[in-house]
């Protein structure tokens, strides 16, 4: 499964992205949102992408391949400051956060689609070195 970006259009009408422009894309999944944007800031332009999927974060650096202006951090868009001052990188002129989760989480036997119950873990988390959903419900 392929990932498609929704809203492409209007993500890139209301950011407005230019040439040299540096931008993040805070939640970037396979890098659909990220492919387009990265065509409108170069030459010049900067990424970073983060996310707390692994495994869509792979997919993403393999989409894009290896660019000196794109950097790709796991980690949650939530400790952006932190991941701003790590990286040496200066305030944006953009950023994205497309909320929720992937299509192709569903599809990942993580415990986010709709399948009947027992056949897949109880998991629900973007990254292996969360707590998952069954554990906490087993506590509670």
């Amino acid at each position: 499964m392929t990932h498609q970006p929704v809203l492409l259009n209007e993500v890139l009408e209301w950011l407005k992205p230019k040439r040299g422009d540096f931008v993040i894309d805070g939640t970037i999944d396979g890098g659909g949102h990220a492919g387009a944007l990265l065509e409108k800031i170069s030459p010049g332009g900067k990424l970073l992408g983060v996310d707390w999927d692994d495994e869509l974060l792979a997919k993403c650096e393999a989409r894009l391949g290896e660019r000196p202006n794109v950097t790709l951090v796991h980690g949650n868009y939530a400790d952006l400051p932190e991941i701003l001052r790590k990286k040496k990188l200066s305030k944006a002129d953009g950023l994205l956060l497309d909320l929720g989760f992937s299509s192709e989480q569903l599809a990942a036997g993580r415990g986010f689609s709709f399948t009947p119950f027992g056949e897949e873990p109880l998991l629900m988390t973007y990254a292996e070195d969360r707590r998952p959903v069954r554990e906490i419900l087993a506590r509670l």
